[in-house]
């Protein structure tokens, strides 16, 4: 509910009262101010919240019609007509001035909630600090709206993997593997324990060994996005950085097996 000048010479808005006054359509010295002041005060008690932005508009606007009335209730000495301001276009000049800023201002607001909810995806690389300084607690803001499942991308797999390089101490040295698997064999690997959920779904961490060493858990999670690729798999979290729940989609029978190349391979 906007507030309006009520008074016997003037009803509207206060920025009306001003252009009024601006075009000398409306005499300032009929105009009382204390009365303005009293209603507004009398609406701000009326609100059930404050909206700082329209007490800030009405305060210059009070305040400058409180100079212009001055100035003009005073008695003036001779002075050169071309050198003295006109307060209504001074009172115009400020409001321009101020709004500039306010609007400003609420453009900056909006772009930092906007941005609250952006992450930029950088570069992950292979070192763990990177991957850690990424996904740094200060992303970690609840938002209102719940994701969908297609909303789910890398990103949030990232942080999740994160998460299991701090539980597996991952940037310790590790003894060297001579074993060598391939996708392919890792994508059967990921499918069993998604099976033997039988129907349920899988925590994220739970796809993942940690006796399997590093190479392992690379393995394991280049399996998970190729079934994720694949649409062989779902993957769902309620909220941001929340935990990331898996579970198996049921092929069409005349779908044709897709697997990842026999020759793609894992070695630490």
């Amino acid at each position: 509910m906007e507030y309006r000048v009520k008074l016997p010479e003037f009803s509207g808005p206060l920025d009306l009262l001003l252009h009024l006054v601006k075009k000398q359509e409306v005499d300032i010295h009929e105009i009382s101010i204390a009365r303005i002041l009293t209603d507004f005060l009398a609406y701000l008690r009326a609100l059930e919240t404050l909206d700082l932005h329209n007490i800030g508009d009405f305060v210059v606007m009070a305040t400058t019609l409180m100079e212009i009335k001055s100035k003009e209730l005073l008695p003036r000495e001779t002075v050169d007509l071309r050198a003295e301001l006109d307060p209504r276009d001074e009172l115009i000049r400020q409001l321009l001035e101020y709004r500039r800023y306010r609007d400003l201002m609420r453009q900056l607001e909006r772009q930092g909630k906007d941005r609250e909810q952006l992450i930029g995806r950088g570069s992950s690389g292979a070192d763990p600090d990177k991957i850690r300084e990424l996904v740094n607690d200060k992303f970690e803001q609840e938002v209102e709206a719940s994701l969908d499942l297609e909303d789910l991308d890398a990103w949030f797999l990232l942080k999740a993997y994160a998460k299991l390089l701090e539980e597996t101490d991952f940037g310790k040295s590790v003894a060297i593997e001579g074993e060598k698997k391939s996708i392919a064999v890792f994508i059967e690997e990921l499918v069993g324990r998604l099976e033997a959920a039988d129907g349920k779904e899988l925590r994220f961490e739970q796809a993942f060994d940690a006796r399997e060493g590093k190479s392992g858990l690379i393995g394991i999670f280049t399996a998970l996005l190729e079934l994720l690729k694949q649409q062989r798999i779902t993957a769902r979290q309620e909220r941001p950085f929340g935990t990331i729940a898996l579970a198996l989609l049921e092929a069409p029978a005349d779908a044709p097996a897709e697997d990842a190349p026999a020759e793609d391979t894992v070695s630490p």
